[in-house]
């Protein structure tokens, strides 16, 4: 997967100039209410969403909160039980 710099420069971290590429995990969990995000697409306003760092941002508390706790957990235990 080619490296992306989706938040805060977090792939540079894993790409030091001259050394060599250290593996990394980067969740992309989506955080807008279902609802709010169906409007939004249907009306060709997916762009019009609040970011990130913006004011106006509103995650969904659930089920982002419990999706970004399950995902990464389920992620390590199965990792560790190679």
């Amino acid at each position: 997967m080619p490296p992306d710099i989706v938040a805060d420069g977090f792939v540079l971290l894993a790409l030091p100039p001259g050394g060599k590429p250290i593996p990394y995990v980067y969740w992309n969990i989506g955080v807008t209410d279902p609802e709010t995000w169906g409007r939004a697409n249907k009306e060709g306003k997916l762009r019009d969403l609040p970011p990130t760092h913006n004011a106006y941002y509103a995650l969904a508390i659930e089920p982002t909160l419990q999706t970004g706790i399950e995902a990464p957990a389920l992620s390590a235990l199965t990792f560790l039980q190679r």
